[in-house]
């Protein structure tokens, strides 16, 4: 039998997977750091989106798609959807600050929607 980490041999148990304490922390560390690294990443680009929208609602409420793209806006990324009630146009939100689609080339940003609605504090929506 071999390490999973350093691939030495193993001496001991039959059922042993790691050499010593130091190989499987080590192998569990990488283990998770790859997963971590995904997050990450989402978060990143969820983080980059949040502070475009919040640079942009000092400016106006309502901004062109075109220049919240130039800005690296990804609208792929966001953390939940809620209804509007006006004119049925979802809420899209990155964290607590939120832009609804007003037209095709426009887009409305809202403020501070999840952190206000006691039912979006129940549940998580968080999707990419």
């Amino acid at each position: 039998m071999y390490c999973h980490n350093c691939n030495k041999p193993i001496k001991g148990r039959t059922d042993k997977k790691f050499c010593d304490a130091h190989c499987r922390s080590t192998y569990h560390n990488d283990q998770k750091s790859r997963t971590d690294a995904i997050c990450k990443q989402i978060n990143k680009i969820l983080l980059r989106n949040r502070n475009i929208l919040k640079s942009c609602i000092n400016i106006e409420s309502s901004i062109s798609r075109t220049a919240l793209i130039q800005e690296g806006f990804s609208f792929e990324y966001y953390t939940h959807v809620s209804s509007n009630g006006r004119n049925n146009n979802p809420i899209i939100y990155c964290y607590d600050i939120g832009y609804t689609i007003s037209d095709m080339l426009k887009v409305k940003i809202v403020e501070n929607g999840l952190l206000n609605n006691p039912q979006n504090r129940r549940t998580n929506h968080f999707v990419n």
